[in-house]
């Protein structure tokens, strides 16, 4: 009979790879829908800062009645989470109409990813265009819209 003041208590290597491999189908399980969690609300953020964009181009048209000198402060170049485009179109330029284009792209982990996502609006003499550039792999594309989830539903304003 063991003598109970000399027993180490613990786990044995069996116990602990039957815990780390129940940990590891765990998360296979959890992970793609966290990275989709964690996309949507990208895409949702995404969309608020795009629109926040428009926003202030079309306050600074009603103010000015011309898009010249809108926009050259590059105020819209970039936020915390993506890179911001805008451009202006021959029509704002020449003869004053509202008439511009943002491109609102997710920053890329690294000089060689495209970004996961990217949206873009246009407006021209007051139509808006909504396109979807870029999104996750798994996700259906749907370029007329702004694409919120993986099924491609589009976002509606």
């Amino acid at each position: 009979m063991k003598n109970k003041s000399n027993y180490v208590g613990g786990f044995t290597l069996v116990e602990m790879m039957v815990v780390l491999s129940i940990m590891a189908i765990l998360a296979s399980f959890v992970y793609p829908s966290y990275a989709d969690y964690v996309a949507r609300a990208k895409a949702v953020e995404a969309f608020t800062e795009i629109e926040k964009i428009q926003s202030k181009i079309k306050q600074y048209y009603l103010d000015n009645n011309t898009l010249n000198n809108c926009c050259t402060d590059n105020s819209f170049s970039e936020t915390k989470n993506f890179n911001i485009e805008v451009t202006l179109g021959v029509k704002a330029l020449e003869s004053n109409a509202e008439d511009f284009q943002v491109v609102l792209s997710s920053k890329k982990l690294s000089s060689s990813d495209k970004p996961e996502l990217s949206y873009k609006i246009t407006n021209s003499g007051g139509e808006y265009l909504y396109e979807t550039l870029s999104l996750p792999n798994n996700w259906v594309m749907n370029n007329n819209c702004w694409v919120y989830n993986k099924q491609g539903d589009c976002y509606e304003k």
